[in-house]
């Protein structure tokens, strides 16, 4: 804003008063290790984690090198090599149940061996990207994705009839699959074959859910 408006020192409390950042996604609960977790990045130190995994409802003790803080979606994710498991990892941090700091200098991992390992995947759970997904969105949706940044290596073009089709790389395809059923009937899945069963069989669920009430 100093920059954009060419002055040295704003009014601050007036430019909160003005301008407001909008949360993106549903937040969790607070992370409330994150005091604990901010100082092992900066100090690069090791900590001790109590992990709780929503997908298999239990918990697992780690040892971790926390490299960085990521803030996606309203939440705050934690990157670190996990020697217990002898890899790189991503951790939700409200999923912390405790965090310990250790005595130990953290492993260190360059910032090229992060994103190659989180960065080139669709959306938080990263990975490298080992698939790419094709998609067809209506001519009343084009107006909205064609300006949208979905995955920073994404290709998109116009088709015959004036449909966008999106091309994004993807490893993991919980969250692209949720990011497609939020258009509703305005996009289809052209590929890969897995990507569109699967959005498929998520479909036919929740008509079976549906149907089961009544409605």
């Amino acid at each position: 804003l100093e920059s954009s408006l060419g002055r040295e020192k704003l009014d601050f409390p007036q430019v909160a008063g003005r301008i407001r950042l909008a949360r993106i996604g549903k937040r969790r609960k607070s992370p409330t290790h994150f005091g604990v977790l901010s100082r092992s990045v900066l100090e690069r130190q090791r900590v001790r984690v109590r992990h709780y995994s929503r997908e298999k409802d239990e918990f697992t003790e780690r040892t971790l090198s926390p490299q960085r803080l990521i803030f996606y979606r309203n939440n705050w994710y934690l990157e670190a090599w996990c020697h217990s498991r002898d890899a790189l990892r991503r951790f939700s941090v409200d999923a912390l149940e405790s965090v310990d700091f250790l005595d130990q200098p953290a492993k260190e991992i360059s910032a090229a061996d992060l994103d190659a390992a989180f960065g080139s995947s669709y959306g938080i759970y990263g990975g490298t990207a080992t698939q790419v997904a094709k998609l067809r969105f209506s001519q009343a949706a084009t107006r909205w994705v064609a300006d949208e940044e979905w995955h920073p290596e994404q290709l998109g073009e116009l088709d015959g009839n004036g449909r966008y089709v999106l091309v994004v790389p993807f490893a993991d395809p919980t969250e692209l699959t949720m990011d497609i059923l939020r258009h509703g009937h305005h996009v289809e899945v052209l590929s890969p074959p897995e990507l569109r069963l699967a959005v498929m069989a998520e479909i036919e669920r929740m008509h079976e859910r549906y149907a089961v009430n009544g409605l």
